[in-house]
């Protein structure tokens, strides 16, 4: 099977069988969305919210539960939170790196790699 872009074959977004979705096109591969959803906390000010491998705990506060949540629908590609309770909880901070996470998502894995080294192309933080 060939891939719509032209690429080999790959697994989709889960690891497990060929599928290509939008969503499997802003990561390159799991290790890629690891350090993407890293960067994304670390950005919002809770890096401790990352154990090394995969987000950590169930956070203390409204703010890191909501980032949790941003961090596990990326992640599993489920909708865990919704806009509203984005806009009623996270800060300038924490909307400012998830506006510069899903403008590097939505310009595909280049622009990830750019605003994950911190050196986005469109400015984004």
């Amino acid at each position: 099977m060939t891939h719509p872009l032209g690429a080999s074959p790959a697994l989709n977004c889960t690891g497990t069988t060929y599928e290509v979705t939008p969503a499997c096109l802003h990561f390159r591969d799991t290790e890629h969305r690891r350090a993407a959803c890293r960067a994304f906390l670390e950005r919002a000010g809770r890096a401790n919210l990352w154990n090394g491998s995969y987000p950590a705990g169930h956070g203390s506060n409204s703010v890191e539960r909501v980032l949790l949540a941003i961090v596990e629908s990326v992640w599993n590609r489920r909708n865990l939170v919704t806009l509203s309770e984005i806009l009623d909880v996270l800060g300038k901070t924490e909307l400012g790196a998830l506006g510069g996470f899903l403008r590097a998502m939505a310009d595909g894995p280049d622009a990830v790699d750019d605003w994950i080294r911190g050196t986005p192309t469109d400015g984004t933080v």
